[in-house]
């Protein structure tokens, strides 16, 4: 997985081909990208060379759902990340509320829970175990 290139870094296609060669030799099974931005995935999200994707998602992170759809319709694994991440507000959707949502939307085929603070993990292991 090629994590966080620029759309600058992959306009001219050497990087993914670089990534496409590699799976060619049995040296890779998947072509991935993970992004961070409207940019890299718009076109990522129709290359048919990157067969995951993964992007910030969930309550407060919408802003990427179309070309999440659009990559999901095309047969990309679409992982969600950063799925506790703060509004404007600086308020943090609740463990099992942003869960829930990211599973209910059917683009999404994996939902990371990522944290560094032991009380949000116990709070995602809870949600978890809640749905």
């Amino acid at each position: 997985m090629l994590h966080s290139p620029s759309a600058a870094d992959l306009a001219d296609g050497e990087a993914l081909d670089c990534l496409s060669a590699l799976k060619q030799e049995g040296l890779a099974r998947c072509v991935g990208v993970s992004c961070d931005d409207k940019a890299t995935l718009a076109i990522i999200a129709s290359d048919k060379r990157v067969e995951a994707i993964q992007a910030p998602f969930g309550p407060n992170r919408q802003d990427l759902l179309v070309d999440l759809r659009r990559a999901a319709e095309r047969g990309a694994i679409v992982i969600a990340r950063e799925i506790l991440a703060r509004d404007l507000q600086a308020r943090q959707p609740a463990a099992e509320a942003a869960l829930s949502f990211c599973l209910a939307e059917p683009a999404i085929a994996v939902v990371l829970i990522g944290t560094t603070d032991a009380r949000h993990l116990g709070e995602a292991i809870r949600a978890v175990a809640s749905i």
